[in-house]
C-alpha cells in the first residue's frame, strides 16, 4: 500500500527565511532545506514549491514508521494551530539534514584536497621537465 505525504515548514532564522520540505513515501522520509529571500504567504509558498520542486536536493533519513489513525478533523485543526504557536525547535529532520550536509562537506573537502595535491604534482613535474630542457641546452 503506497502512502505519501509532504510537510512544509517555514520559519525565520535570523537573517533568513527557511523552508523545510519533508516528503514521506511509504516508510521513507526525504528532506530538503531551502533559504528564501522574504516571508511568503501560503499562496506564494505553494507557487514556490510548484516552481522549484524539481530542483530541490533531497537527502534521505532513517526509515520512519507512521501510524495511520483516523482523527477528528476539528481536533487536527486545533493541534495544527497549537503547533503553529509553539516556537520551532530542532527536529529529527533538521538533525538528519545536518548530518547529510556534514557528510557532503567532508566529501567536498576530500575532493578538493585530491585536486590540490594533483595540481602540485603536475607543477613539480613541469618544473623538472623545464630543468632538464635547460640542462640539455648547455
Amino acid at each position: 500500500m503506497d502512502k505519501a505525504g509532504i510537510v512544509l515548514r517555514v520559519f525565520f532564522e535570523d537573517p533568513f527565511w527557511i523552508i523545510w520540505v519533508e516528503v514521506y513515501v511509504d516508510d521513507r522520509q526525504m528532506i530538503s532545506q531551502n533559504v528564501i529571500p522574504k516571508e511568503f504567504n501560503d499562496q506564494e509558498v505553494y507557487h514556490w514549491i510548484i516552481q522549484h520542486y524539481d530542483h530541490l536536493r533531497f537527502c534521505s533519513t532513517d526509515n520512519v514508521v507512521e501510524k495511520s489513525i483516523h482523527k477528528n478533523p476539528k481536533r487536527s485543526i486545533r493541534e495544527i494551530a497549537k503547533q503553529m504557536k509553539q516556537p520551532c525547535v530542532s527536529t529529527k529532520s533538521q538533525n538528519a539534514y545536518k548530518k547529510a550536509m556534514q557528510a557532503f562537506l567532508i566529501q567536498q573537502k576530500k575532493e578538493h584536497h585530491q585536486d590540490v595535491s594533483a595540481q602540485k604534482v603536475e607543477r613539480f613535474e613541469k618544473k623538472q621537465q623545464k630543468k632538464k630542457r635547460k640542462h640539455r641546452g648547455r
